[in-house]
């Protein structure tokens, strides 16, 4: 049997490079050590959370949900619990042809990630819109907690009429 001294013993950098990237993969719920590993850690389960909008099917985005989280659209009311939000994006997923969340840029505070974003809508039959998005998400115990979108509802119903 190997020595087990701490010499011997792989660091905690070792074992995150290897556990990090297994977050890209899943909804794993990590508590980072070390401030820049949180955020790599938080920034991995927002892009991967981004991503499974284009798939159009909730049941994907429910496991970086918090049970109780609060999503906020600005300019309508707030919406809390897991279930809420689910059925919130099942809607939209009923009704618009294309959903894809592109990131622009990403701002990492700890457990608050903020993204410039496009959001890539369409209606049936038309052409997608460019709608420009704002979106601050607050992550705990690697779900997120707190989403807030901000972007202008009116421009963005512009720019889904196609006029």
């Amino acid at each position: 049997m190997k020595n087990s001294t701490p010499q011997n013993r792989p660091g905690r950098r070792h074992f995150l490079k290897l556990l990090v990237p297994s977050l890209a993969a899943s909804a794993v719920p990590v508590q980072a050590a070390e401030p820049a590993e949180l955020a790599a850690a938080n920034s991995l389960i927002i892009r991967r959370f981004v991503t499974g909008f284009e798939k159009k099917d909730p049941a994907l985005l429910s496991p970086f949900l918090d049970p109780e989280i609060a999503f906020q659209n600005y300019g309508q009311a707030e919406i809390k619990g897991r279930e809420a939000v689910l059925a919130l994006w099942g809607k939209v997923f009923q009704n618009f042809a294309t959903v894809r969340f592109e990131t622009v840029h990403q701002a990492l505070n700890g457990n608050i990630v903020i993204e410039e974003q496009i959001h890539h809508l369409a209606l049936p039959g038309k052409a997608p819109a460019p709608i420009m998005n704002m979106a601050i998400y607050e992550i705990r115990a690697g779900l997120i907690v707190a989403w807030r979108d901000y972007t202008d509802s009116t421009y963005a119903r512009k720019l889904l009429s196609g006029d």
